[in-house]
């Protein structure tokens, strides 16, 4: 995670951030998700994550630990598939 100075840590209801430098913990990320969020992908650069689960799916920067977006299920997220290299 080169460009990382947060730790995402995904739980049942919500993200917690902590930050590496510090080991301070940050307020946790507020999502317009129902939570259950389990799962976490790292963008190649270590700048945007993407956090999910059954709840939803949060974009996250990695750097500061701030949501970018944020989608809601229709019905429940089972799975993200994330083509990092096109750009999208």
């Amino acid at each position: 995670m080169p460009a990382a100075s947060v730790a995402l840590v995904p739980s049942a209801s919500t993200v917690h951030v902590v930050d590496v430098a510090t080991h301070q913990k940050r307020p946790d990320l507020v999502t317009d998700t129902t939570g259950h969020l389990d799962q976490g992908e790292l963008s190649p650069d270590g700048r945007l994550a993407v956090i999910h689960g059954a709840g939803g799916v949060v974009l996250v920067d990695a750097t500061s630990g701030s949501p970018v977006g944020t989608f809601k299920p229709f019905g429940k997220v089972v799975g993200v598939a994330i083509d990092w290299a096109s750009g999208r």
